[in-house]
């Protein structure tokens, strides 16, 4: 659910260019700023996880965000579009750094556990371009937000109502280790975090312009609907990286995990040179292999996290997490209009653009594997002490 939220926009971007005559630029602003505020919202969140549980705050999460959204259906104007909107990024905001902490906890970093997590996460995503796009063609771009925040409050009223109790908060021992103990390794989360940035960046570039790009760049749907045809494409884009995701839950807890992740970063460099040469089929084909390994990066990431931090100490490093990586990461979306606006509308050079800072997202994972191979967490008991959740 959080990200058929937080991924609307993009889809309705055309039909809100249309209505409003705006640029991408300030387009892009509107959503850098709901992305920002759903990357900070975590940092206060994550602190305050080792005296209310995860649980809790995601079901705080899912009814404001369920408001928010029916708020933004119903804007009369620009203004107060672009303030529900970011509301919708506040009320976000609550979600992942509550799951984070709640997993890594209860799973004990299991990179399995992160993989599958990030796979629902992709699945959601998939389904909003195809869904949103039928939705607002139909009807308004207005009807998406109406549908989903009205399940949002569905499911808000159902599901969570009977989700059996969970201890999913630290133990005594851990709370009495964290007086004495190291909490994290600063030098390799920091590396950690920049790299997060980095991805972050290319990330939100390639969530706001894939469905207008790969709609205009196409045209062997049977439909004339730039809407349809862009959002129908997305979602099977969105599809491979659900397989990415899966792909890196297997591997990202291995020892060479480290170069895995630059690798992986690497690749999403070469790939997005593809994009920017590729039409028609072969542009989906691209934009898939780099879905797959772009979403790969993100179980990597959260593994990278926990790997580098204490259980005690991983609501708050996860909220500056979040932070960083969503809340600089939404610059992708203005950084992507002054792309997009300074080449006449011309998205492929936005891929092009991400494709250098991917290659410096690599260049930060080779780096955090030279600072982070004398490592050990399970030395410092950090890792493991229990039976995992299957």
């Amino acid at each position: 659910m959080v990200h058929v939220f937080i991924s609307l926009f993009p889809v309705v971007l055309f039909a809100l260019k249309a209505q409003w005559q705006a640029d991408y630029a300030t387009l892009g602003a509107v959503y850098m700023a709901a992305s920002m505020a759903y990357g900070a919202g975590a940092v206060p969140v994550g602190h305050l996880l080792n005296r209310v549980r995860p649980v809790t705050v995601i079901r705080i999460f899912l009814v404001s965000a369920s408001l928010a959204a029916l708020a933004v259906a119903l804007a009369p104007n620009q203004t107060f579009f672009a303030v529900a909107l970011f509301l919708l990024g506040v009320a976000c905001s609550l979600y992942h750094v509550a799951s984070l902490t709640f997993i890594t906890r209860a799973g004990h970093n299991d990179s399995r556990l992160l993989g599958r997590w990030a796979m629902s996460g992709n699945a959601g995503l998939a389904l909003t371009p195809v869904i949103g796009g039928v939705l607002a063609w139909l009807i308004s771009w207005r009807l998406p937000f109406a549908v989903v925040g009205a399940l949002g409050l569905v499911i808000a009223t159902t599901l969570l109502r009977t989700m059996p109790p969970i201890d999913d908060r630290p133990s005594e021992e851990e709370r009495q280790r964290a007086a004495g103990q190291r909490s994290l390794h600063a030098p390799a989360l920091t590396l950690v975090y920049a790299m997060g940035i980095a991805l972050g960046i290319v990330s939100t570039a390639f969530l706001t312009f894939l469905p207008a790009y790969v709609g205009t760049r196409t045209s062997f749907l049977p439909t004339s609907s730039t809407l349809v045809a862009g959002g129908a494409l997305a979602s099977l884009v969105y599809l491979a990286g659900i397989f990415g995701q899966g792909w890196a839950g297997r591997i990202a807890d291995r020892r060479t995990g480290e170069l895995i992740y630059a690798g992986t970063a690497a690749l999403n460099g070469v790939l997005l040179i593809g994009v920017f040469f590729a039409s028609g089929w072969l542009l989906v084909l691209a934009l898939g292999a780099f879905s797959f390994f772009h979403f790969a990066t993100q179980p990597m990431d959260n593994v990278m996290t926990g790997r580098y931090t204490a259980p005690w100490v991983r609501g708050a490093v996860f909220g500056w997490s979040c932070l960083l990586v969503l809340g600089l990461g939404s610059l992708g979306a203005w950084l992507g209009g002054l792309v997009a606006d300074a080449t006449s509308g011309r998205l492929q050079y936005v891929f092009l653009a991400m494709s250098g800072i991917a290659f410096v997202a690599a260049g930060l994972g080779i780096a955090l594997h030279v600072v982070g191979r004398d490592h050990d967490a399970r030395a410092l008991g950090w890792e493991g002490g229990g039976e995992q959740i299957q």
